[in-house]
């Protein structure tokens, strides 16, 4: 058992005797590990993504940029 001094020993014992099973309380944590930690490979994707949308909100700009206006002829 791991140490832990902040908490009163009369509750350390209520949550060991009230608590889920030692082979279900692994699979908690090792759960709980997975969202602390977001993939590699999910920062990649959301870096992408908002590239991508940041491209796809300045067509216009970046067009005009590029290529002045003709004037429209009547």
């Amino acid at each position: 058992m791991v140490a832990r001094t902040e908490l009163p020993l009369r509750t350390i014992r209520h949550y060991e005797e009230t608590g889920p099973d030692a082979d279900e309380r692994d699979a908690l944590l090792e759960r709980v590990r997975t969202y602390q930690h977001p993939p590699p490979n999910r920062w990649r994707s959301c870096m992408r993504l908002e590239t991508a949308e940041d491209f796809a909100a300045t067509p216009g700009s970046r067009l005009e940029q590029s290529t002045p206006i003709a004037p429209v002829q009547s």
